[in-house]
């Protein structure tokens, strides 16, 4: 059984062009899969880095807040924001008794309006009152 030569090429281009389509296919999912990993792991590291910058402002709180023990209660509102659409935010809530000062800080950054965005971190310590004033 002879197959003729013009419907053998026919049939062999036509077999390369589904091996062509099928490998073009595998490498563009390839391609999609990497570009779904990348966005995952770049939201990942915004939220990382938000996380970092919420506790760094907590903790710049607490120094501001050994500079306003006089005082009862303090907020502090940073505008404009720190990541051009984000609000940040510091509240310092000092509680005197008779023999310390508990303080407690809580920053927060994130888009207000959506609070899956928002970071929180809350610090606490007591500041010693003493004798010699």
């Amino acid at each position: 059984m002879n197959i003729h030569p013009k419907t053998h090429r026919r049939t062999r281009s036509g077999f390369v062009l589904v091996v062509v389509l099928v490998c073009l296919s595998v490498i563009a999912a390839l391609i999609f899969s990497a570009l779904q990993t990348s966005l995952r792991q770049r939201k990942q590291l915004d939220r990382e880095l938000q996380m970092e910058q919420t506790r760094l402002l907590a903790e710049a709180g607490l120094v501001h807040a050994k500079e306003l023990i006089d005082q009862k209660e303090n907020s502090i509102v940073i505008e404009p924001a720190i990541h051009n659409t984000k609000h940040a935010e510091v509240k310092i809530e000092l509680t005197r008794n008779d023999e310390a000062i508990d303080v407690t800080v809580t920053a927060w950054i994130g888009l207000k309006d959506r609070p899956e965005t928002q970071t929180r971190k809350t610090l606490n310590t007591n500041v010693k009152i003493s004798s010699e004033e």
